[in-house]
């Protein structure tokens, strides 16, 4: 039972973080996506991250900046519309 509520508050932890990120950016930002799934849901694990985070670094797969999307205005007003209608 408590292995399913781990997994549960991972879930739940990446969810939040990914809808914060389009929110802000209006794309993912997989490094700070990254980064914030391993601080709030697998700390104890963090170190076990650290290879596979230098290879897509060092292979420039993992930006360090994110970039917001043009027109972001419009992008949060149509997902208010959506969150309006209760489709999400």
């Amino acid at each position: 039972m408590a292995e399913g509520k781990t997994k549960g508050k991972k879930a739940v932890v990446l969810s939040r973080n990914f809808a914060r990120m389009v929110d802000t950016y209006g794309r993912n930002h997989e490094t700070e996506l990254m980064m914030r799934y391993i601080l709030e849901a697998d700390l104890l694990h963090a170190f076990k991250f650290i290879p596979q985070g230098w290879l897509l670094f060092s292979n420039r797969r993992l930006p360090l900046m994110p970039h917001r999307i043009k027109n972001i205005q419009q992008l949060r007003k149509i997902l208010k519309r959506v969150d309006e209608l209760g489709e999400i």
